[in-house]
């Protein structure tokens, strides 16, 4: 679902402890924490970070409810800058 959204597809998304994120970069580390999205486990909501391991930002019930939290978390610098690594369609 994150490959539907235009201004996610600009990123490079990857997953740590279980959870989903995305980098303006393709390497470690990775940059800027702005959105961690926790799959569910157990529950069937989808938890909403800024970070892996930071606090809780929202509870939502569905894929669709936490893609559109990732991208109105997106920095304006990262949405205007062209990318250094443009991503690819895949």
């Amino acid at each position: 679902m994150p490959h539907s959204e235009p201004k996610l597809r600009r990123l490079y998304p990857f997953t740590s402890h279980w959870a989903l994120s995305f980098s303006n970069t393709p390497n470690y580390p990775f940059f800027p924490p702005f959105v961690s999205l926790d799959s569910p486990r157990g529950t069937g909501d989808y938890t909403i970070r800024e970070w892996w391991n930071g606090p809780i930002l929202h509870h939502v019930t569905t894929a669709a409810e936490a893609i559109a939290i990732a991208v109105s978390r997106i920095p304006a610098d990262l949405l205007q800058a062209p990318s250094e690594y443009p991503a690819r369609n895949s």
